[in-house]
């Protein structure tokens, strides 16, 4: 029977896989749990921001049980299990939504006292030669409808 023989480097390899596995694992769990206790409060804020976030993703949720129980029921369980993130998403979305607003007044408020300055004028000055048709190309006959 043959053998099989793997490097150290293999074996170093996995390890080192395995261990930030791990570190990628509890540095997950560490920022759950920071968004776990600032949950309320960025849900709180978020009601203050702009409670419309909320409301739209309340009527989402409903509207995806209306149309798919099953979809709607799982929708709503992991709103709960995922209620940190789902907080957080919000408090974003708020902030996002918000920041949007204040650069849409300012670009309102930018372009409404700038009027043009203009005079009209009485005078047909302003002639245009009139034009010479082009000659016709071979390439008209293609594009034609025939």
């Amino acid at each position: 029977m043959s053998q099989l023989k793997f490097n150290t480097n293999f074996w170093v390899g996995i390890i080192i896989m395995i261990m930030v596995m791990i570190g990628l694992f509890y540095v997950a769990r560490g920022i759950f749990t920071l968004l776990a206790w600032a949950a309320p409060v960025l849900l709180i804020l978020t009601l203050i921001i702009r409670h419309q976030v909320i409301l739209s993703y309340g009527k989402m949720v409903l509207n995806l049980l209306k149309k798919n129980p099953l979809m709607g029921v799982v929708a709503i369980i992991l709103t709960i299990i995922g209620f940190p993130i789902v907080a957080f998403a919000l408090f974003g979305k708020a902030l996002l939504d918000r920041k949007i607003d204040k650069l849409g007044d300012l670009r309102e408020e930018a372009y409404k006292d700038e009027f043009v300055e203009y005079e009209e004028l009485e005078d047909d000055s302003l002639q245009l030669p009139d034009m010479e048709k082009p000659a016709r190309s071979d390439y008209d006959d293609l594009l034609s409808d025939q």
